[in-house]
């Protein structure tokens, strides 16, 4: 079924996302945190810690704050659901499916770039810490769309979770964990219970971008997944399947149009994304408004588009020039 079949995804007689109840509610069963990298005598504040959801610029270095220690009691189950309800909210409240789809890809994203930076091979290895180098261009629409001052996302995390201690890099996942269930088949894809807390913040993480797969082959992703994170090619080809939500847009990326076959189904996580890559023709796309160039099929009148980080993994497209 397509998003537009289903019913609304906000429960009626759901808060607004101006009011921001309490969401540590007693007796309310906990998450699992994640294992712990500090050691136990990790010194405690008196007072309830500042989180930053990141500046629009990057400040110098020479003032980075350290990062900040979650509470261990915050994040609770009726914090997950929150979150879940909330996303859902946004995006029902956005009717261009074009848009709906690019927010929710935008989510997904997000997340991907906070922990793709992780290198198991230098230091500091960054991964999901709540931080992306906004100066990077590989970044592009994420701190102008997703992840700003006045982004319904942000808005939400500053009003609801960050009163409550709860940290911008647990915040993005759960949201992530939201998108995939809400757009997958019946929502069956609920990650609740694999779900863990307690990722620190970092508010600077410099050159992280440099770390980021680019677009311009499997080359890119064999340096960035299999050698600096350490998965396997399947591991690989399992995350480049978000491609399936969402949609480039010529403004951030240079690319335009969407990795599935409409607007429509870039609002459902399935294997679409697979399909096309496997099945269609591609041909080098060639766009004088782009300033990436990259594949389309069919008439040249759709937005059907693919990237040579996408189609390396079905043919061989190292000497295609784009």
């Amino acid at each position: 079924p397509t998003i537009s079949e289903a019913p609304s995804l906000t429960p009626s007689g759901e808060p607004s996302l101006s009011e921001a109840p309490s969401l540590i509610p007693s007796g309310e069963p906990s998450l699992s945190r994640m294992p712990s990298g500090k050691p136990s005598s990790q010194p405690s504040t008196s007072h309830s810690p500042t989180l930053s959801y990141g500046p629009t610029q990057s400040p110098s270095t020479s003032s980075a704050p350290t990062p900040t220690f979650i509470d261990p009691r915050c994040f609770t189950v009726a914090t997950y659901n929150s979150i879940d309800r909330d996303v859902a909210q946004i995006a029902n409240g956005i009717e261009s499916l074009a848009e709906r789809s690019h927010f929710l890809g935008g989510i997904v994203r997000l997340v991907a770039h906070d922990f793709m930076d992780y290198d198991r091979t230098s230091t500091p290895m960054y991964g999901p810490d709540g931080c992306f180098d906004l100066s990077d261009g590989i970044n592009s629409g994420l701190p102008e769309d997703i992840w700003c001052d006045e982004c319904p996302l942000t808005l939400v995390y500053n009003r609801k979770y960050r009163p409550n201690n709860i940290g911008r890099a647990d915040f993005w996942v759960a949201a992530g964990n939201a998108v995939i269930r809400q757009t997958s088949i019946n929502n069956a894809l609920d990650m609740r219970s694999s779900f863990r807390w307690g990722r620190q913040d970092q508010f600077l993480c410099p050159g992280s971008g440099d770390r980021l797969p680019g677009s311009t082959g499997c080359a890119a992703t064999e340096a960035a997944m299999i050698e600096r994170m350490g998965l396997t090619w399947r591991d690989a080809v399992a995350l480049m399947g978000a491609h399936t939500l969402g949609r480039g847009e010529t403004r951030f990326s240079g690319h335009h149009g969407t990795w599935s076959d409409s607007d429509e189904a870039a609002l459902v996580f399935d294997k679409r994304y697979y399909d096309a890559a496997h099945d269609n023709s591609w041909r080098p796309r060639f766009n004088p408004d782009q300033t990436t160039n990259d594949f389309t099929t069919g008439n040249g009148r759709n937005n059907r588009m693919m990237l040579k980080t996408d189609l390396c993994l079905t043919m061989d497209v190292r000497n295609v020039d784009t």
